[in-house]
């Protein structure tokens, strides 16, 4: 006969119950004591050595090759698996690595939040902004901007891009149709949405080949001629007289997408007229939101 731990648990065959009237050798009390020891020897090396006691709250813990202490203190309510569906209170995550999580009412004590993904899918319930608050969506509440804090990639891809275009050269014509001027031509990008914007064509000076002439800056949406007159300005000064600024300000709500704007110029009467631009006083065409 064998012990058959710790391969498996001992049964009555293994370590048998003598009865009464059972001689010595029936079953054999040699083998059976035998059997007896190496089941105690077993469960020894199974348990490991060491002084301390079952105490009430603690957990039996291999401290060692062959050795065992009731150490560790067992925690209040359910110990933690790894596969069981558990709520878990005050407990510290180290380096954790959490795949979709659901964070409800939670305060993040931290800086700064990395590691995310481009998905914007996801909600964040209750949590407190430091110096800041997230308002009713399409609104900023004024403490939650902060000065400097504004960068080129803060600004979001449905914003409206801002629009320039300028000219250091005098542009001549005797047209009395508006032409475009070379080089003041911008195109934009106008977001979904209900959004003014302010178009703004300037020259430090521009006049008529005549005094009994004029001339005209305007503001054209799409092909200066064909496209849509949006603004105009009149000059009335001649070659050789004084010399005026020449601006023309149109203020639209566009419809959304991709939209070009360019700058006319005209005369009432020939001969050719003057639009100037120089590099100390370019001429130029600004787009912007207001």
């Amino acid at each position: 006969m064998a012990t058959n731990f710790p391969t498996s648990l001992d049964n009555s065959t293994s370590l048998p119950y003598p009865s009464s009237g059972n001689f010595t050798n029936a079953p054999s009390l040699a083998g059976l004591n035998d059997n007896q020891n190496d089941a105690l020897i077993a469960t020894q090396t199974k348990l490991g050595i060491g002084a301390s006691t079952p105490t009430s709250g603690k957990f039996l813990t291999g401290t060692g090759t062959g050795t065992s202490a009731w150490a560790n203190t067992v925690p209040s309510g359910t110990v933690v698996g790894t596969s069981d569906s558990q709520t878990l209170t005050n407990k510290t995550l180290t380096s954790p690595t959490i795949s979709s999580p659901v964070i409800t009412n939670a305060t993040i004590s931290t800086d700064l939040i990395t590691g995310y993904t481009t998905s914007n899918t996801g909600t964040v319930y209750g949590i407190p902004i430091t110096t800041g608050v997230i308002n009713t969506a399409g609104t900023i509440n004024g403490a939650s901007l902060v000065a400097n804090t504004i960068t080129a990639n803060s600004l979001s891809n449905s914003a409206i891009t801002i629009g320039y275009a300028q000219t250091t050269a005098d542009f001549s014509s005797a047209s009395t149709t508006a032409v475009q001027v070379t080089g003041l031509t911008t195109t934009v990008t106008i977001p979904t949405g209900s959004r003014k914007i302010k178009i703004t064509a300037f020259t430090s000076y521009m006049y008529a080949g005549t005094a009994a002439a004029a001339a005209y800056i305007s503001i054209w949406d799409g092909t200066v001629g064909s496209g849509t007159q949006l603004q105009e300005s009149q000059v009335t000064s001649s070659t050789g007289g004084q010399a005026y600024v020449g601006i023309a300000i149109a203020v639209v709500t566009p419809a959304a997408g991709s939209k070009t704007y360019n700058i006319g110029y005209r005369v009432s009467s020939g001969p050719a007229g003057t639009f100037h631009g120089s590099a100390t006083t370019p001429a130029f065409i600004l787009v912007e939101a207001i």
